[in-house]
């Protein structure tokens, strides 16, 4: 997955929010909402694949605004902020 960190753009949905396309952020790109403002990814991989603009692997894999997708803690990588 690549992902762009942006300067914090705000946003009232909660974390894990697909939102809609974003003209600050090009419309190419998955826009999510995170704890800290809007994380837009503009390439993507499924599994045994190859790396895809978000909109080429959005085509055939449809992911609406609104979806929220699922979290779960990673703790290896909380152990290592410690």
């Amino acid at each position: 997955m690549g992902g762009t960190p942006k300067p914090a753009r705000e946003t009232r949905a909660l974390p894990g929010t697909i939102l809609p396309p974003d003209a600050t952020a090009g419309t190419n790109a998955l826009n999510i909402a995170t704890s800290d403002g809007i994380l837009s990814i503009h390439r993507l991989q499924r599994p045994g694949g190859k790396m895809l603009p978000a909109q080429d692997l959005l085509r055939g894999f449809r992911i609406l605004p609104g979806t929220r997708l699922p979290s779960r803690p990673m703790s290896a990588l909380l152990a290592a902020k410690h």
